[in-house]
This record gives structure tokens, C-alpha cells and sequence, in this order.
């Protein structure tokens, strides 16, 4: 069997990984959406470490709370930092941002107005 190629950083056209950190899976993680007074929450949780949560982007401001693990984040294609839980990272509109996870068992919520659930700029 084959193995998988995986979408590095670096072949997305973003900065590369620090030294000594790769991305051994894209498992996609296991996502939960609730929703409640015009608040749309997005909760993902991530299984492995090293997995790769793709690249997007919306029209609007929006905070994605670390509740647990660390990640990198990249914005606009720049690696940003390492952030570790628990945190906001606060996302501007129109920034693109991609995360990879870190730890095992990492959680993440993106936190929207209901009105904006799912609507992405880049479609």
C-alpha cells in the first residue's frame, strides 16, 4: 500500500514548521455544532497530534477558543506562534488561517454569529 501524501505547509505556498515538527496526519477532526442565541460554536477536537486542520477563511472577525492542547496557527500564510491552552486567538476577517495540532485530545471552538455559521469569503 501507498503511503499518503500529506499536505505540508510549505506546498500551500505558507511559511514552513520550526525544526522538529512534522505533520503526520490529516484526520479530519471530530466536529460538534451547537447553536443558541444567535451564537454558532464549532467545536472540533482534535484525536493525534500533528493533524493538519486546512486552511480558510471568512468575512468576518471571530475568536476560535483553545480549550485544551496547543497548536501552531498560520495567518495569511505566515506562521503566527504556538498557542497553548486555554486561550482566544482572535481571527480578523479576511485572514486566512490554518492550525495543526500539537497534542493529542486538543480542543478547539469557533465561536461566530449564528448568521455568519459556514459562510466562507473564499466561496
Amino acid at each position: 500500500m501507498k503511503t499518503p501524501i500529506l499536505a505540508t505547509p510549505v506546498g500551500l505556498g505558507l511559511e514552513p514548521l520550526p525544526p522538529g515538527i512534522e505533520i503526520t496526519t490529516t484526520e479530519p477532526p471530530n466536529v460538534e455544532i451547537h447553536m443558541a442565541d444567535g451564537i454558532f460554536i464549532k467545536q472540533m477536537w482534535v484525536r493525534n497530534a500533528r493533524t493538519f486542520i486546512p486552511q480558510h477563511v471568512h468575512a468576518y472577525d471571530h475568536t476560535s477558543m483553545l480549550a485544551k492542547g496547543s497548536v501552531f496557527v498560520w495567518q495569511d500564510g505566515k506562521l503566527d506562534r504556538r498557542y497553548e491552552a486555554p486561550t482566544g486567538i482572535l481571527i480578523k476577517a479576511g485572514v486566512r488561517h490554518m492550525f495543526l495540532s500539537l497534542e493529542d485530545d486538543t480542543i478547539i471552538y469557533c465561536i461566530h454569529q449564528e448568521a455568519h455559521a459556514m459562510k466562507f469569503a473564499d466561496k
